[in-house]
């Protein structure tokens, strides 16, 4: 037996934000008979409308860290810096560490 999650994508509009990815799980235990037959299924979906996601510690923890991004914007707590803002603030790390290359 294998066990895939299967994530199905929809994606909608905020005004804070362009574009927010929110998946639909389904955890499943395959029997290696029918494995190829389902990947080859579940290939004829693009990748917008269907994702095999492997579920590692990696993936997990990103996935973690990522809903609670989500969260602090959803809640109003995220702080947005301007465009210019971000690069001043490069331009003086760049100057303070370009000689130490």
């Amino acid at each position: 037996m294998r066990v895939m999650r299967i994530c199905v994508i929809h994606i909608f509009q905020l005004n804070l934000i362009k574009k927010i990815t929110v998946m639909h799980s389904v955890k499943l235990k395959i029997d290696d008979k029918i494995y190829n037959n389902l990947l080859r299924l579940l290939s004829k979906f693009n990748k917008e409308e269907l994702e095999i996601v492997i579920e590692d510690s990696n993936y997990l923890d990103q996935k973690q860290y990522l809903e609670a991004e989500l969260k602090e914007i959803m809640e109003g707590n995220a702080a947005f810096h301007e465009m210019s803002e971000v690069e001043q603030r490069l331009e003086k790390i760049i100057k303070k560490h370009e000689n130490n290359f």
